[in-house]
């Protein structure tokens, strides 16, 4: 009986952190994305300046994806109201 608790309890706790993962992410946690990203883009690799400047880039057309995708998120809750 226990072990089916556990075993309960385990599958609980793993649907949990799951749910936590799809919930959506804070722009300060966007923002704690884009840089630990970089970061390991960086750390390792021998990096020149063509490629930090692409690196760069990529930066702006994300954050420009997100400013897209809050815009549209605000719209929508704009419309349920």
């Amino acid at each position: 009986m226990s072990h089916m608790l556990d075993e309960a309890r385990e599958l609980g706790e793993k649907i949990a952190e799951k749910r936590e993962e799809l919930e959506p992410k804070t722009a300060e946690e966007r923002k704690e994305e884009l840089a630990e990203e970089a970061v390991e883009k960086v750390t390792g690799t021998e990096q020149d300046k063509g490629t930090l400047e692409e690196m760069m880039e990529e930066k702006e057309e994300i954050i420009e994806e997100m400013k897209e995708q809050r815009m549209e998120e605000k719209r929508m809750e704009d419309r349920m109201e």
